[in-house]
């Protein structure tokens, strides 16, 4: 009798593969379970479990000197064109707002075990400095300048 368990290993970089291993039962002992096959099945980068969504509030410094390149990305669909989270980034500049203390703050749906991992990884730790996260039940707008037009007017 084959099953199939799947599971996260670290890969190079920041990335996780995942690994597909089919354990095997014995013939001669039923009782005793060994991998026949290890497998690299595909790529993701963070664990996305549909039951363990987060909503996070997020607090970064943004480094303007790439303003330009990262108002780009998201405006030409290089970022939203990212799996599984591009979409959500994108949507996530446009709810960001800047506080009085320069601050860039926003809400995020994240799926990843650690808080905005691939998030980061991918786009975020390019463009932004102490972040900082905060579990929240909803999304929403807080309250501040718009994000996208100080970036639109570099």
């Amino acid at each position: 009798m084959l099953q199939k368990f799947g599971s996260f290993l670290p890969g190079p970089g920041s990335a996780f593969h995942f690994w597909e291993e089919v354990f095997v039962r014995s013939r001669q002992d039923p009782g005793r379970t060994q991998v026949q096959l290890l497998l690299p099945s595909r790529v993701f980068s963070c664990q996305h479990q549909k039951n363990n969504k987060m909503i996070y509030q997020v607090k970064a410094k943004f480094n303007y000197d790439k303003a330009q390149e990262f108002y780009r990305k998201l405006k030409d669909g290089t970022i939203e064109k990212q799996r599984p989270d591009g979409p959500e980034i994108v949507s996530s500049m446009n709810r960001a707002t800047i506080d009085n203390n320069g601050d860039i703050n926003w809400t995020e749906l994240c799926f990843c075990p650690t808080p905005l991992q691939h998030e980061r990884a991918t786009v975020y730790d390019m463009y932004f400095n102490d972040i900082k996260t905060e579990v929240v039940l909803n999304q929403k707008i807080i309250e501040g300048s718009s994000f996208m037009e100080k970036l639109s007017s570099f």
